[in-house]
């Protein structure tokens, strides 16, 4: 939670967590949805695959939906990804392109 950052006035979680499970992600997901008011996108890395998952507070689902923002983050890294306007999941292939999907979710938030 302390490292949130505002993005067009919406707070902001984006963490690349390193080599979680697809579980040990939702976890801690969870905590934070639970602890932070506003939008989080987390990253984990399994086996050459990417994991993506998304909450955005009833707060801000009006500006920024999960689901969107999932789904262009997915599709950054080669994969599919979608869900509901509260919560969504995705992934990908391609690794590399953590940075490059952390890059297009800021560019998204800021448009909303």
């Amino acid at each position: 939670v302390q490292s949130a950052t505002q993005i067009n006035g919406v707070p902001v979680i984006i963490a690349a967590l390193g080599e979680w499970d697809a579980e040990s992600l939702q976890v801690v997901l969870n905590e934070l949805k639970s602890r932070f008011n506003g939008v989080v996108l987390l990253f984990s890395t399994v086996n050459g695959s990417v994991t993506v998952l998304s909450a955005v507070s009833p707060d801000f689902v009006s500006r920024v939906q999960a689901s969107k923002l999932v789904q262009i983050v997915s599709e950054t890294l080669g994969g599919k990804g979608g869900g509901k306007p509260s919560y969504a999941r995705g992934g990908g292939k391609d690794v590399s392109r953590i940075p490059a999907a952390i890059e297009a979710a800021k560019q998204f938030i800021a448009k909303c």
